[in-house]
């Protein structure tokens, strides 16, 4: 059977849309990771192979969408992207991602449009924060 035109265009947004996030990480020059309660600065990562290594262990391309995350389970990690503001207008930047719980969830913002997408992952938090 074919699939609808509609679910079909969702899907092509869906990944573009992780498509995006992974290249938005991808171009980033500094990755802030934050306590998601205390707001308070746990590591920064500001160098390539760095930023690669987050890039790996978040692993984009196995996330899930879904469409909320159950407000019982706790964020716990903020990583806030930072970009090279001379090369590109950052308007539709994704400023923050976060994780939940034990690396199970994931939002991310992006400030143009203003849309947090969810998706369910399984990032292994204990390599990103190097303890």
């Amino acid at each position: 059977s074919t699939p609808s035109n509609s679910s079909a265009a969702s899907d092509v947004y869906k990944r573009q849309t992780k498509d995006y996030a992974d290249l938005m990480l991808n171009s980033a020059v500094s990755i802030e990771i934050h306590d998601a309660q205390s707001d308070e600065l746990i590591t920064k990562y500001e160098d390539k192979s760095s930023i690669d290594k987050v890039n790996a262990i978040l692993d984009i391309k196995n996330w899930e969408k879904v469409d909320n995350i159950d407000k019982n389970i706790n964020p716990i990690y903020t990583l806030e992207l930072y970009y090279d503001t001379t090369k590109q207008d950052t308007n539709d930047d994704i400023k923050e991602i976060t994780i939940y719980s034990n690396g199970e969830y994931v939002s991310f913002f992006t400030t143009s449009p203003g849309v947090k997408q969810n998706y369910k992952a399984n990032i292994d938090i204990t390599e990103l924060i190097g303890k």
